[in-house]
C-alpha cells in the first residue's frame, strides 16, 4: 500500500464518474482509466480524475473533478505524486510548465504511433515534457519508440484487461455450455471499417453450408454511427435489414459483454488493425473463438488461443480466412466438448494474464519507482526522427 496521490487527466470533453461504468456508454480508453483509478483507490491511494465535468463526484479515495479553469495556479498549488494525462499530448504545454519539476508527468496512450494526435512527438521539446510513456503492448511501445526516437528507459507496456464483470464469471464449462445452447452465432465486434463488409459477404458464403448461422453485429461503445462514412452508415443499414443479421447499438460494456457470452465465434478479418486488442480482448475473454490473421502485436498477447491464418499470399488472404472460419463452426457443430473445452481453456488464459488485479500493481509498482527514481530526462537534441 503505497498511499500515493495520483491525477488522471482527460480532455475528451467527456463528462463520467465511477457509475458510468454501468450507466454510460464511453469509449474504451475511459473505461480502463475508471478501472484504474477505482482499483489504485481500493488500494489505499488517493486518486484525482479530471475531466470535462461540472461538479465534484467524491467516493473514498476516489475523485472526479473539472478540469481547471486557471490551469497554472492549479498545478502549480497541487501537491500529487505523478499526474497521469490520457491520449493526449496537451499536457506538454498545459500542465508541464506549472509542475513542479519533481513531479512526474506520464502519458498514456491507446493510439497508434502514427495517429495524428501523436505526431506532436516528432520535437524534442514535446519528447522532453514526459517524464514516462505507456503503451498497450511491447509491439506498440516498440513502434514509438522506432518512430519517435523515445528513450527505451522511459517507455513501458501495460497489457490490455478485460471488463471486471467477465473476472470469475464461470466456475465450470457447463456454465458457458448452457449459454451456447442457442443457434450457432458469429460476431463481429471491430470498427466497422475495420472488416465488416469482408465478415458480411463471409457471413453470406458459410450460411450455404450452414443454412442456420446467424450474425451478431456490435457497434462497440465509443462507435457513434452519426460519424461513419456514408458507406459504412449503408452497410450497417444493410445489416439491419438481412435476416438473421442482428446490429446491437452500443451499450455500456458490462451490458455489451453479456450479449458476448451468448456468441460461438468472433469474426474479425482486418484485426491487425487493431495491435493494442482494445477490439478482440473481451470477445475472447468470454470464450468466442476466433480466426485472427498473423501479427506480431496480436500474437504477443493472445499467443495459441485464436486460429491464425498467415497474410501471404495477400491474394488469396479472404478465402483462405473464410475456410478457417467455416472449419471452425463445424467443428463447434461437429465436436461440441473439445470446442467447448477449448472456449473455456481461453477464459482462463484471459482470466489470469488480463485483469485489473495484475495491471493495478504494474502500475502502482511504475508510479512508485518514477517518484523515488525518475529516469533521466535528455537534455541533448537527438536527431529528428522521420514521420
Amino acid at each position: 500500500m503505497l498511499n500515493q496521490k495520483i491525477c488522471f487527466v482527460d480532455i475528451s470533453e467527456l463528462s463520467y464518474s465511477l457509475n458510468s461504468l454501468y450507466n454510460q456508454v464511453l469509449p474504451r480508453p475511459q473505461l480502463d482509466l475508471i478501472y484504474l483509478a477505482s482499483a489504485l483507490a481500493q488500494r489505499n491511494n488517493h486518486v484525482t480524475v479530471l475531466c470535462e465535468r461540472d461538479d465534484i463526484s467524491e467516493t473514498p479515495g476516489l475523485r472526479f473533478a473539472p478540469l481547471p479553469l486557471d490551469a497554472e495556479r492549479f498545478w502549480q498549488e497541487s501537491d500529487f505524486d505523478v499526474v497521469v494525462c490520457l491520449d493526449s499530448l496537451d499536457g506538454a504545454n498545459s500542465i508541464r510548465p506549472y509542475l513542479p519539476e519533481t513531479t512526474p508527468l506520464v502519458l498514456w496512450s491507446h493510439l497508434q504511433a502514427r495517429h495524428i494526435t501523436m505526431m506532436p512527438l516528432q520535437h524534442q521539446a514535446v519528447r522532453q515534457a514526459w517524464t514516462a510513456f505507456v503503451f498497450e503492448s511491447t509491439y506498440l511501445t516498440r513502434s514509438y519508440q522506432e518512430l519517435y526516437k523515445l528513450p527505451r528507459e522511459r517507455c513501458n507496456y501495460r497489457w490490455p484487461t478485460i471488463v471486471r464483470t467477465l473476472r470469475k464469471r464461470f466456475t465450470s464449462s457447463d456454465q458457458l455450455a448452457k449459454l451456447h445452447e442457442g443457434p450457432l452465432t458469429m460476431a463481429f465486434c471491430a470498427d466497422p471499417s475495420h472488416g465488416l463488409a469482408q465478415a458480411l459477404e463471409l457471413f453470406s458464403e458459410i450460411k450455404q453450408e450452414l443454412p442456420e448461422l446467424q450474425l451478431n453485429v456490435f457497434l462497440k461503445p465509443g462507435f457513434e454511427p452519426e460519424l461513419a462514412s456514408e458507406q459504412h452508415q449503408e452497410l450497417i443499414k444493410r445489416c439491419r435489414e438481412l435476416t438473421d443479421v442482428t446490429v446491437f447499438d452500443s451499450e455500456p460494456w458490462p451490458s455489451y459483454v453479456e450479449k458476448l457470452l451468448r456468441c460461438h465465434v468472433v469474426c474479425h478479418p482486418l484485426a491487425f488493425m487493431d495491435p493494442g486488442l482494445s477490439e478482440l480482448i473481451d470477445p475472447l475473454a468470454a470464450g468466442c473463438l476466433t480466426v485472427a490473421c498473423e501479427h506480431e502485436g496480436l500474437h504477443e498477447i493472445c499467443r495459441e488461443h485464436p486460429i491464425w491464418v498467415t497474410p501471404d499470399p495477400a491474394e488469396d488472404f479472404f478465402t483462405r480466412y473464410s475456410a478457417a472460419v467455416l472449419k471452425l463452426l463445424q467443428d463447434i457443430k461437429e465436436k461440441p466438448d473439445e470446442m467447448l473445452s477449448r472456449s473455456f481453456s481461453q477464459i482462463a488464459w484471459l482470466n489470469t494474464h488480463y485483469t485489473w488485479d495484475l495491471r493495478v500493481w504494474e502500475w502502482e509498482s511504475l508510479f512508485f519507482k518514477l517518484v523515488e527514481d525518475p529516469p533521466a530526462i535528455q537534455t541533448a537534441e537527438q536527431a529528428q526522427p522521420t514521420v
